[in-house]
């Protein structure tokens, strides 16, 4: 058992959690579970010593339960020691060749080593103990493409993605995989929806109970927010709402989960939420923003004008702020103002996607069609990996008598979402006011 050594490294929160467990453990010091416990605590809380030497008691304690190896092989990663924590699977992996979880770490660790074969072995147990996973499948797909059989790996790569649309690494390598194969279409759409993706580690049982063991706000925080960029508004609202309470002065708990309800489209909740962010930070611009657009959703038209016009009195600069005071404007029947708020916007930020998407809509319907087209390949140029910005540049261009233009733009839509029924009815509208 480790006691922490720096008082002054965590939080009290953490600090007086710690001290209850340690008197667990002290009254059960042959208890592999209080130990076990402990070491989750100080996982959770970024406290990976403390958290090694309490997993390795437990497992010398109770060594029927793969998890603390586990864990204790997370721990050694955490404080950089990869060697170590390879050594510790490898020398557990026959004893724990039923653990998915452990033999898939085992996998992506020896592959890093540059081991190949203990990797293909450890995954191919990690398949055979959890045929369902698709961690196993993505490892051993990345062999058989570093082996030069890319269209073995596509094959399995295309099964992961088609189960889970979101496993961006999966779609990178599966980039790579087409790139080989002489599909550069493929390639380029797989490449950039997998771009900036990670491989995922398989989760446990310790994992999914190791959440409810984080009291850091910070790490809070970063995790939330993390979840929201992940597009996860649900996990992340969950988050915060396990922790509001425990962090009553803290702006950035109630700020994420207004934006969380936003996503998930509960205006109501978002402006509660976004409400006490402001009581307790009054001059966050982009919560005045957020709340303009909740209120909006709500046909408070008149009150998100005044929420809108707060955020830019705040930051004059800022993009968001002069695209809800648009929005503001055109809700209460004002185009003109709506028009000129968004053309001061994109004067003051010029490479905000979003403005140029609202100003080429507004230009389209006030009859300026060649400056329409303008926004539009300003927008597909900030955001080259979304079809639907180039559905928008195809529509601009068709509008605009460019009808070249407007197939290359259809073009790039086909190759960033080739099977979404939305985009072919997107094309097909394309194609009829081309023929017009």
């Amino acid at each position: 058992m480790r006691r922490l050594d720096k008082p002054k490294a965590v939080s009290r929160r953490v600090r007086d959690a710690v001290e209850r467990a340690v008197a667990q453990v002290e009254a059960a010091a042959l208890d592999a579970r209080a130990h076990g416990e402990l070491g989750m605590l100080y996982e959770a809380n970024g406290l990976s010593a403390e958290a090694l030497s309490c997993y390795g008691t437990a497992a010398s304690l109770d060594a029927s339960d793969p998890l603390w190896v586990l864990h204790g092989c997370y721990a050694f990663l955490a404080l950089g020691q990869q060697g170590e924590a390879l050594q510790l699977l490898k020398d557990t992996a026959v004893m724990y060749a039923q653990c998915a979880p452990l033999q898939q770490q085992l996998g992506d660790l020896a592959y890093e080593a540059g081991d190949a074969a203990t990797a293909e072995s450890a995954y191919r147990a990690a398949q055979t103990a959890a045929p369902e996973a698709l961690e196993p499948l993505v490892g051993l797909a990345q062999l058989a493409f570093d082996s030069g059989r890319a269209a073995e790996a596509a094959v399995q790569l295309e099964q992961v993605v088609a189960r889970d649309p979101r496993y961006r690494a999966a779609h990178f390598l599966l980039g790579s995989c087409y790139r080989d194969l002489g599909r550069a279409a493929d390639a380029e759409r797989e490449t950039r929806l997998g771009a900036g993706g990670a491989r995922r580690r398989m989760r446990d049982r310790l994992s999914e109970r190791i959440d409810g063991y984080e009291l850091d706000l910070e790490r809070i925080v970063q995790r939330a927010t993390g979840l929201l960029d992940a597009r996860r508004p649900d996990a992340a609202l969950a988050l915060l709402e396990r922790h509001a309470a425990a962090f009553p002065k803290d702006a950035r708990i109630p700020t994420n989960a207004g934006n969380a309800c936003l996503s998930l489209g509960r205006a109501a909740d978002a402006i509660v939420w976004y409400d006490k962010a402001l009581a307790l930070a009054p001059d966050q611009f982009l919560v005045h923003a957020n709340r303009s657009n909740g209120l909006l959703t709500l046909g408070r038209a008149d009150e998100a004008r005044a929420a809108a016009q707060r955020a830019l009195d705040l930051s004059p600069s800022h993009g968001a702020s002069w695209l809800a005071l648009a929005h503001a404007h055109e809700a209460l029947g004002a185009a003109a103002e709506a028009e000129a708020a968004l053309r001061k916007g994109v004067e003051s930020d010029p490479r905000n996607p979003a403005l140029r998407q609202a100003l080429a809509q507004t230009c389209t319907n006030a009859g300026k069609l060649d400056e329409a087209l303008e926004h539009a390949r300003v927008q597909a140029e900030l955001v080259p990996e979304e079809w639907r910005v180039f559905a928008q540049l195809a529509f601009a261009a068709a509008d605009a008598r460019q009808p070249d233009e407007a197939r290359a733009a259809l073009e790039k839509t086909r190759a960033l979402a080739p099977a979404d029924p939305d985009r072919a009815q997107v094309e097909a509208a394309v194609l009829e006011l081309l023929a017009q």
